[in-house]
């Protein structure tokens, strides 16, 4: 009888890789792969793991607990996610699956039930999502982990319907250097998507996502035309100044003799040091 052991793993997938892939030479890509692969490692050690083998762009891991796999599966969500700010679209992403059960080792290879069960879960695992089967679930610190229910699958293989989890994943505070944030909000369009067409929808939605790009663009341009680039500064729409009305900061918000072309009525504060 060969030796059983409980055993909590890992399966990762590069999602949307193969557009990007194909653009890229041999030695690039084999370059990226080997990055993607050290962070995996990296994060997983922290939480006393280890990168069992290699699957195509995915791999699969071993931890000690389920709390310390969904702890690394959200590190590498996020690690990936940060190594990318400026990829919008074309970004990529991640699905990650974990399984808890008895596994065997068989002419050097892990075998068991839980890792037919996985393969079968990441084909309907999204991407920046991270599924758990019902066992390893039941393994999470709960309040460490929050987890919710996705669904009940006919799974190939398995007779009876699979009820998948999914990590709730917490998003965690992370500071960017020389940054913008762009704040934006469309009027109107939740009586839209009662009524329009689910195309049309999608492009207001894309026009937005440019105008918003566009914008932002040129605010850092007029922004560096100001002030050569070198100075920190705070600037405010006419409407932010009119809802400051009253207060202290009302007073330091002095209007810019600034022309902005694309949108000539517009106009632009900044906050005077006190």
């Amino acid at each position: 009888m060969p030796q059983l052991r409980t055993t909590v793993l890992m399966k990762t997938d590069i999602v949307g890789s193969t557009p990007q892939f194909r653009a890229l030479l041999a030695s690039d890509l084999q370059a990226v792969l080997s990055d993607h692969r050290a962070m995996l490692a990296r994060l997983a050690t922290e939480e006393g793991g280890r990168v069992l083998k290699s699957a195509g762009d995915g791999h699969w891991l071993e931890f000690p607990s389920a709390t310390g796999a969904a702890r690394s599966a959200i590190a590498m969500h996020e690690a990936l996610r940060l190594a990318q700010p400026h990829k919008g679209d074309d970004r990529l992403s991640m699905r990650i699956v974990i399984g808890l059960g008895d596994t065997t080792t068989q002419d050097g290879d892990l075998v068991g039930e839980v890792l037919a069960l996985i393969v079968r879960i990441e084909a309907i695992t999204p991407p920046d999502e991270i599924y758990l089967t019902t066992a390893a679930c039941l393994a999470l610190t709960q309040s460490e982990i929050r987890t919710g229910i996705v669904d009940s699958f006919s799974l190939k293989g398995f007779p009876e319907p699979i009820q998948v989890y999914r990590v709730e994943q917490r998003h965690r505070t992370h500071v960017f250097a020389d940054s913008w944030i762009l704040c934006s909000d469309l009027r109107g369009f939740g009586r839209l998507t009662q009524v329009a067409a689910a195309s049309s929808i999608e492009r207001i939605l894309d026009t937005l996502d440019a105008l918003a790009r566009a914008t932002a663009r040129r605010a850092l341009e007029a922004s560096v035309k100001l002030v050569g680039g070198n100075e920190g500064n705070i600037f405010a729409t006419s409407a932010v100044q009119d809802n400051l009305h009253g207060s202290p900061w009302h007073t330091r918000l002095q209007p810019l003799a600034l022309e902005l072309a694309w949108f000539p009525e517009l106009k632009v504060f900044r906050l005077e040091p006190e």
